[in-house]
């Protein structure tokens, strides 16, 4: 048996990413989908472990997170997209359960590139007291 310490490829990579809002209330955490297969469980592990920990950098009852995935349109979405996705949907809405109330918003926001101006106006929505009751949500905005 070898021992391989090298770590496994991360299907996510994740970034602490400036809002083009004005708000200190609203961090970003930019995840890109990379191009490694979702079935390589030790990739899907290392991304879901990466996401935790980023998450927990963060974890704060004032903190309000969104993890903004930047997406193909649904109508042309690859399978290992769309099990990525899934795969941080569950993650998110597991970790705002398990939380018991100890964290702010964490939400998911899922849109294609173009999409500037949803996702700005999701984000300020997302800062605004009115939008503070959004937890372990996913805000798919994409286009058919």
């Amino acid at each position: 048996m070898s021992n391989n310490t090298e770590p496994s490829p991360s299907l996510v990579t994740l970034e602490m990413w400036t809002s083009p809002i004005t708000s200190d209330s609203l961090s970003i955490i930019r995840a890109e989908v990379t191009s490694a297969d979702p079935s390589n469980g030790s990739a899907l592990a290392a991304a879901i472990d990466d996401t935790v920990n980023t998450l927990n950098t963060l974890r704060s009852p004032n903190a309000r997170v969104v993890i903004d995935v930047r997406a193909r349109r649904a109508s042309i979405a690859t399978a290992e997209q769309d099990s990525i996705l899934e795969a941080l949907r569950g993650l998110i809405q597991g970790y705002v359960a398990e939380s018991g109330g100890q964290i702010g918003p964490v939400n998911l926001v899922v849109t294609t590139a173009d999409q500037t101006e949803d996702r700005d106006l999701t984000w300020t929505y997302l800062a605004d007291p009115d939008g503070a009751f959004a937890r372990g949500a996913t805000f798919d905005l994409r286009e058919e």
